[in-house]
Parts: structure tokens; sequence; C-alpha cells
């Protein structure tokens, strides 16, 4: 689309391409956007680094209607007058409304046909999950209630929905299917409306439950994360893939069942544990009784003394092989506990070194003695280990770092501190240690921070750093003065000049603080850039001048500039020429503009003197202007000045004319094509036709003049001419002469004469006739017309 640009050459053109960055932050939608062009887009609300975008997030937020906006802003149709981005653009824009917008574009038709296209988007469609791939198919069914009936149906024939399927499937609370069917759906009636809202609020709800139950599964509470499925199907039948979830957390359940049933007792388990319990008591009984209800046979009385030796004997041998066993066993069992009891010691060991080292030293010490505790359980095995690991922990418990330490004190630099204050003395020292560093390493803004959190502990560096506190007091003030400098500094490299005032005013006033040399050293150097900056404000105000066609500011603000430049070293030698340049050609356009303002009002001699003001100056200053518009713009003004010369001519030509001044006005004319001769422009298309106009003119006006004098005659013999036409009138009672060119006649020239007769005792009478000159003779005669009476 077609939109201003401002190349680095300061013309404006029209452009066709517009680039700018959208960076979403955190917190969007409830954050704007960040935009800022990349393109040299010139418009009052675009600055290199930002677009004002006003309220336009308020008004719609939507990154859309957002890319719209400024569409048109480009266009022209949005700009800001006051307060904005660029001065010179506000200024530009303003004095060229007639131009915008720049192209007509329907805006709000795009956004409604846009914003009718995204209307029918599902809400489940704005998160991912199991409703995104739901469409019925081969592989991937629509759920339904087992053993009832699947309604089907598709809209009437005359598009209305049927109201009693709808019905069925939200008392089914199959929202899904009632989504699906309606997303498209024409008919509009309240109630289809009604219960497509419903379902389409049932679903968002549930997606949420279905979501959170997804998070929940990921935990590891299964048993959890099916109540919330169940809760999901219980409120929307038929949302998709919740007989899965459902189907699949359970076998789940079962297998970890069998696995721990501790923690998850089936309530198939307990059911088979209770009839376990009713069936087993009745078998006791059984077997309790069986002694009683058998009879002993007396022919079996030797077989079973017998076998009763018999398994006394077995049982001897069995014995003595049982407490073999235990012997041998029992050693082996030993051996495996001493070194297990070893290897726990050496960890006990290890703890405690590392307890130690993080000066825990109750619990180094609790560590210790455990060790050595299971050091006294080992008795016959793994002698020298033991004996070597028990030296080593009692090395640590007979340490003076440990005693001290169990009695809460640390020997910190030559001196024993508790926990609290060794550990706010380690504290404290990192922090001088940092903040020295980014001191050193001029980052002003960290070790500020750091030099300003050392002054909050005033007393305790006052008592364990005493060298340190003059010197941390005096870098932080060092640090405040060069990071508003610095700050400055930027504002004045960016070009910001009233907010790099602000800064270096600052900065002022913290000069106090710093040693006496540093004191003066930066006093200059602010005082040299606080001129610069007003120089380039008092400049940037003359350049908006200028660019507004305001000569006189301009002269004023570049006159201004050019006296600071001069006492400010910064300014180059070649910038204080440009601006005493510019300040000549401003005085210039100044010249012109109230050449142009006498023209206009008709002020000829104002115009002429002006101009020729202008003219002098280009042909005494030639660097003015470059060398190929010097010569066409002298040119131009002597042109000009030719030209209010004509008319100021032609208007006294007319009054002349008015006061039938004839032998005077030609005179002018001919003074008039005097002056275009002369000029150097009589070959100009323009001053061509003017001289032809003149010639035609003083053809007629020359003709003027004969007819005139010829009336003149006539007018002074009236009275001599009517009496001898007339015998009976008396000359001196004739009166009111009237005479006029009529025609021409072969070579006579025509004339009407008239006057009034005096009458005793009566009327007045008015006497004409008629009169001819022969141009060939030079003779007057009474013509042929007619003579009244």
């Amino acid at each position: 689309m077609a939109g201003y640009h401002q190349g680095s050459t300061e013309e404006i053109s029209l452009a066709e391409e517009h680039v700018v960055e959208l960076s979403i932050p955190f917190g969007f939608p409830h954050f704007p956007p960040s935009c800022k062009p990349k393109s040299n887009t010139f418009h009052p609300d675009f600055d290199s680094a930002a677009i004002c975008l006003g309220k336009a997030w308020e008004q719609e937020a939507s990154i859309a209607n957002i890319i719209l906006y400024i569409g048109k802003m480009i266009n022209g149709e949005i700009y800001s007058t006051q307060n904005a981005f660029n001065d010179k653009a506000a200024v530009w824009y303003q004095k060229h409304s007639k131009k915008f917008p720049i192209t007509p574009i329907a805006w709000e038709s795009n956004i409604q046909s846009r914003r009718a296209t995204g209307a029918s988007t599902s809400i489940l469609e704005e998160d991912r999950d199991p409703m995104a791939d739901s469409s019925p198919g081969p592989d991937n069914e629509s759920p339904s209630f087992t053993g009832e009936e699947e309604p089907s149906g598709r809209p009437l024939s005359d598009g209305t929905e049927d109201i009693d399927l709808l019905k069925q499937l939200r008392f089914q609370k199959r929202f899904h299917e009632l989504s699906q069917r309606l997303r498209f759906a024409n008919d509009t009636s309240p109630e289809v409306q009604a219960i497509k809202e419903q379902a389409e609020l049932e679903l968002k709800k549930n997606r949420k439950l279905y979501q959170e139950a997804q998070k929940i599964e990921n935990l590891g509470s299964t048993e959890k994360a099916l109540e919330h499925f169940k809760l999901v199907k219980k409120n929307v039948s038929d949302y998709p893939s919740i007989e899965t979830d459902i189907q699949r957390l359970q076998q789940a359940i079962e297998l970890l069942s069998d696995i721990d049933p501790d923690q998850f007792p089936p309530e198939a388990n307990e059911k088979k544990e209770q009839a376990k319990k009713k069936t087993s008591a009745p078998r006791k009984r059984d077997k309790k009784r069986k002694p009683i209800q058998t009879k002993r046979s007396q022919n079996s009385f030797l077989d079973a003394r017998a076998a009763k030796e018999k398994k006394r004997r077995l049982a001897q041998l069995g014995l003595v092989i049982f407490v073999g066993g235990l012997i041998v066993g029992g050693t082996g069992l030993y051996y495996l506990r001493s070194g297990s009891l070893l290897a726990q010691a050496k960890e006990d060991y290890t703890r405690c070194k590392k307890g130690l080292e993080q000066r825990e030293y109750t619990k180094a010490k609790e560590l210790c003695s455990e060790g050595i505790t299971r050091l006294d359980s080992i008795k016959f095995f793994h002698q020298q280990k033991t004996e070597a690991l028990r030296s080593e922990i009692n090395d640590i418990l007979k340490s003076k770092e440990l005693r001290d330490g169990s009695k809460g004190l640390i020997l910190v630099d030559g001196r024993y501190l508790d926990r609290q204050q060794s550990e706010k003395f380690e504290k404290i020292d990192q922090l001088i240690k940092q903040a020295d560093g980014s001191f050193a390493n001029r980052k002003w803004e960290k070790a500020l921070q750091q030099y300003s959190m050392l002054l909050d502990e005033r007393e305790f560096i006052q008592t364990f750093f005493p060298k340190q506190r003059n010197l941390v007091q005096e870098r932080r003030h060092i640090c405040q003065f060069q990071s508003v400098l610095s700050s400055a500094n930027q504002f004045i490299d960016k070009g910001q000049w009233q907010l790099a005032v602000g800064g270096l005013t600052q900065a002022r006033t913290l000069l106090d603080k710093l040693p006496a040399k540093e004191k003066k050293t930066y006093g200059e150097k602010i005082d040299e850039l606080l001129n610069r900056c007003t120089f380039e404000i008092t400049l940037k105000k003359a350049n908006s001048a200028f660019n507004r066609e305001d000569w006189k500011e301009a002269v004023k603000g570049y006159q201004a500039s050019l006296a600071i430049a001069n006492t400010t070293p910064t300014v180059s030698q070649e910038q204080k020429q440009k601006i005493a340049s510019t300040i000549s050609r401003s005085r210039l356009y100044l010249t012109i503009d109230k050449a142009n303002k006498a023209f206009a009002q008709g002020k000829w001699n104002e115009a002429i003197k002006a101009y020729s003001e202008a003219s002098s100056a280009l042909a005494s200053d030639k660097a003015l202007l470059d060398e190929s518009r010097l010569d066409i713009s002298r040119k131009k003004l002597g042109k000009i000045i030719l030209q209010a010369s004509i008319i100021q001519h032609k208007q006294t030509v007319k009054s002349q004319l008015e006061n039938k001044q004839l032998r005077e006005a030609r005179r002018l004319y001919k003074e008039i094509l005097q002056l275009i001769k002369a000029s150097g422009y009589s070959s100009d298309p323009e001053m061509v036709k003017a001289r032809k106009e003149i010639h035609t003119t003083l053809e007629d006006l020359d003709r003027k003049i004969y007819l005139s004098d010829k009336e003149a005659y006539l007018r002074s013999k009236y009275q001599n001419l009517f009496a001898s036409n007339y015998p009976n009138t008396v000359p001196e009672n004739l009166s009111k002469p009237v005479i006029k060119y009529v025609k021409t006649s072969g070579n006579k020239l025509i004339f009407r004469m008239q006057c009034k007769e005096k009458r005793r005792g009566g009327r007045p009478l008015t006497l004409v006739m008629f009169y001819a000159y022969d141009k060939t003779t030079d003779q007057w005669s009474l013509s042929s017309e007619k003579s009244s009476k």
C-alpha cells in the first residue's frame, strides 16, 4: 500500500513497502504488543524506536486489528497533531492534510469478513486435546451410550433443525455431537441457539476438566485421574476418547493392585478374601473333630511303635545337620554384617567430612559418632580397615574446628564469630569484591546497586571492615554520578537532547560529592555537553521552522544556533559554515516570501523591490544555491519582476482608459513593449503572447484616439455647424452637445451630432444632424443621413 517515506536525504516521497515489527510481550493479550518501524515510514506517530498506538489496543484486543490500525496510520487516515513522536511529520501532515487518505480503502468491510470467517471456529480448537481429532471415521467413531439407539438425522428440508432430536441428544448429554451438528446450522431460532450455547459451554467447561485429569495422570495419581475422567463422562457422555481413557486407567489400577495390594486393594480381591474366611472356619472345626471320630485299631499297635522309633532316629540326625548348618551359616552372615557395618561407617565418615566443609558442625559430630558406634560393633573381621577408619574419624572428632564449631564459633579473619555473624561476614566480603569488580569494569549501575546494599550495613562494615567504609561511600558517589552521566550520554547518542539536558543537570548537582580533581574535570565536561545539547535543541527548532517555511523564525533560530556553536568546541567548522549558509538561504526565502505576499496583495512597488533584493542576493552570493539552480532561480526572479511591472502598468492603463486618457494609456503600452524588449525575455512564449495582445490593443487605441480627435473637432464647432444648417437657429441658444461616431461609409466617417435649443415660452428642442468626414480630401460635410428637429 502507498505511504510516505523519508530517507537519509530528507526527501519525502511515496513508497509501496512498509515493514513493522510486532513483539509479543509476556502476559499477552492482557498487555499490548510493542510495535517498531523497520522502514523509513514518515508519520507523526512513528519514531525510529516505537509506534504510538494510542487507544487502539483498548478498542480491539486483536493482533489483526492492530495491523489494520497501523495500515490506516500509514494511509494517512489516523495521525496525531499534538504530542506527536515526529514533530516534523505532524507539521507536514497538517500542511498537506488534503492528500489524506492516500488511497480509499474499505477497512471495516475487510474486518467484518474476517470476523465472519473466524466466527465459525469451534471453541474446542483453542487448545490441543482429543476433541481436535474427534470427527467420525473408520478408526475414530463418535462414542455414544451403550444400549441406546444412536439418534441420527439431518436438518429439515426448510433448513431448520429437528428440535426433538436436539432435545434427545441434550437429555443424553451428547454435547459433542450437538456441537458438531449445530456448528454450521442455519436455524437461528431462540430454542436452537440456546441448545447450541449450552453444548459449547459444557464442552468448554469439561475440556478444562479433561486437561486437568491428564495432568493428574501424568503426575502419577491414577485413581484421582480416573475420578476426573468419570466426571467428564458424566457431564458429556460422548466426550471423545473418554471411554478409552477410563478403561485404560481401570486396567492400570488392576495391574498395580496385583503388584502392591496394600496400596491398590481391588474390590474383587476383598470379596474373595471374605469368601475364603467364610469357608475356612468349618474346615478347621472338622480337623479338630477328626481325631475324636477316628477309632484306633488294635492290630496296628506294633507297626506304629516301629514307625515312631524310626522317626526319632531321623530327628536326631536332622538336628546334628541343622546345628552344623547354623554354625557355618551364622559365621557367613556375621562376616557379611561386618562388611555392611564397615561400609555404613565409611558413608558416615564421608558425610561427616562434607558437613564439616559446610560448617554443619553438629551434624558432622553426630555422623562421626555414629560411624564410631558402627565400628565398635565389628569384632572379628575387617580389623585393619576398621582401625584405619576409626583413626580418621577420631582425627575429625578431636579437631579444633569441630570442637569450636560445635560451640557455634567460627574462625573468620583471625577472630571467632558465631554462625550468623560469619555468614554475614562472608556475604559482605563477597559483596565488596563484586562491587569493586563492577566498579573496575565501569558497570556503574550494577556497582551503584551493590555499594548501596553495602551502605545499608554501615554498622557491620564499621566494625569488621573499617578500612572499607570511606572507600565504599566515595565509590558509591562516583557510581551515582557516572550512572547519571552515562544515561545522559546515551540520550545524546540517540539525539534525545531534552532528556540529555535533564540528565546533565542532575549530574551537575552530584559534582560536589566528587574529589576536587574529578570535580573540575567533569564540571568542564558537563558544561561542554550542556552547550552541545542547547545548540542541538536550538538547531532542531530552527530546522523545524525552516521545514514549515517559517523563514523569520528560521533566521532567528539559526542565528542563535550559530552564536552557541561559536562557543562550543565540539561543533565542527564545517557545521558552522553550513548554518551560516542556511541563514543566508532563510533570509533569501524570507525576502521572496515578502515579495510573494506583496504580489498577491497587488502591492507592485513592494513586490518589485523585494524580488529585486532577492535577485541581487543571488548575484552577490552564489553559494546560496547550487550552480544548477542558481541561474534558473535568477531568471525566474527576473521574469517575475517583469510580470509585476507589466501588471502594474496595465492597471494604470485601465484607469486611464476609464478616464478617457487615451494618449497616456498609449504611452504606457509603448513603455511595456520597451520593458519586454529590454528584459531579455522577449522570446519567452508568455512574453510573445503579451506583446501580440499589446500590439492589438495599440491598434484599437490608435483608432479610438483618431475618432476621439474628430469628435472633439465637431464638439468645438457644433454651434456654428448647427446654425449653418438650421437658418433660424441662434448659436447662443444651443447647448449640451453629444457627438458620437456612427459608422464608416466608403472613405467617409459618419458622426451623429445632437444638441438642445432654448426657445422662449416653449420647451427646448433637440436638434440632430449627421456629419461626414472624408478621409481622402480631409473635408467635413453634411451627411445625407436625415437630420431632425
